[in-house]
């Protein structure tokens, strides 16, 4: 018995599961079926369904509340060329969908690279860029590295006189 009560549960279920994905079915107050059945159209289409539906696909191939926005959407092929002529990787193995996001995807890559590679040269710049007082960490990290760079410097004008000097004795 607790058996069949399942099943016929469960088949209640699936059927107001599927009533919803009907194209004509929409939530709507008894009032306002008598006003569109008093205007003489009984049934609803899916043109007067409301625009707070799932999805808002603009897809002409199915009901706006059953899809995604871009499953039926065209690429153009000038414009996937266009984005991927910069990128110097080959996306011809990817669906056309796929090759425009791929693009952005590298693209947002290569501009973590680059905030990272500004990083490396001034430790205070992410502080900066917020609008905030750099760390007292990074702005001894900023002091260390332009010393650093004197030091380094300093040493290649030594060796450059010490080359100039060693030329100038055998000369």
């Amino acid at each position: 018995m607790n058996g069949l009560l399942l099943s016929l549960t469960y088949a209640l279920f699936l059927f107001t599961r599927t009533a919803y994905l009907q194209p004509g079915f929409v939530s709507k107050t008894k009032a306002e079926f008598r006003k569109v059945k008093e205007k003489g159209k009984g049934r609803i289409t899916p043109s007067k369904m409301p625009r707070s539906t799932i999805g808002h696909s603009q897809s002409k191939i199915f009901y706006p509340f059953l899809g995604e926005d871009d499953e039926q959407r065209n690429v153009a092929q000038a414009e996937i060329k266009e984005l991927t002529k910069h990128t110097g990787k080959n996306l011809k193995g990817y669906l056309p969908k796929d090759q425009v996001e791929e693009v952005k995807r590298i693209e947002a890559q290569e501009i973590i690279e680059k905030q990272a590679e500004a990083v490396k040269k001034d430790p205070t710049l992410p502080a900066t860029l917020h609008g905030n007082r750099p760390a007292r960490g990074a702005m001894v990290d900023k002091e260390l590295m332009v010393e650093d760079e004197e030091t380094l410097r300093r040493m290649e004008e030594r060796k450059q006189r010490k080359k100039s000097l060693g030329h100038a004795n055998t000369e």
